[in-house]
């Protein structure tokens, strides 16, 4: 569970470095440190989150933890819903 925690931290801090520093090459330099280091900080939140739900789907034994990691990403889904339709009024 440790080296899945790991790999999403991993690939969450390569998603976001990738993004912002293509962002910052197509903008020449005029961006702001402050939102990728906001992204990465949530990163060490959802990386090793998504990545034991990733792991748990992939190859829990019980039918619990699969359900858990369902709802790990339904949550996440459904959040963003939320944010849209409060922002959006």
């Amino acid at each position: 569970m440790a080296q899945a925690a790991l790999g999403g931290l991993g690939e969450e801090i390569i998603l976001i470095v990738g993004y912002y520093g293509y962002a910052e090459l197509r903008r020449d330099g005029r961006g702001d440190l402050f939102f990728p280091l906001v992204w990465l900080g949530m990163a060490f939140v959802a990386g090793p989150l998504f990545g034991v739900a990733g792991d748990w789907w992939r190859r829990g034994r019980d039918a619990a933890r699969r359900l858990i990691s369902w709802a790990a990403l339904a949550g996440l889904f459904g959040m963003e819903g939320i944010a849209y339709a409060w922002d959006l009024n």
